[in-house]
């Protein structure tokens, strides 16, 4: 194991995003550019290390072009077990 990186619940909205990303042929420069964010942040969202709002997810939903549905329902099945 690399690194001192601690172990992390998988994300499914993470690998939603990187999926959806690919299948869009869109790089992560791209993406950052067109949610105006940086692209160190954008990867920390693919890696699910970057714990994205809601309005973000709308963000991303928009310029891939899909309906929010689609995204904001791997947000919520990722995130029901959560405490708050």
């Amino acid at each position: 194991m690399k690194g001192s990186n601690p172990k992390l619940p998988e994300n499914k909205i993470a690998a939603k995003l990187l999926e959806i990303r690919l299948s869009k042929n869109k790089s992560q420069k791209e993406m950052a550019k067109a949610l105006k964010i940086s692209y160190p942040t954008y990867w920390e969202i693919e890696k699910g290390r970057y714990k994205i709002s809601l309005k973000m997810l709308h963000k991303i939903a928009d310029y891939l072009e899909l309906s929010p549905t689609e995204v904001y329902n791997e947000y919520f099945n990722n995130n029901e077990n959560e405490e708050v």
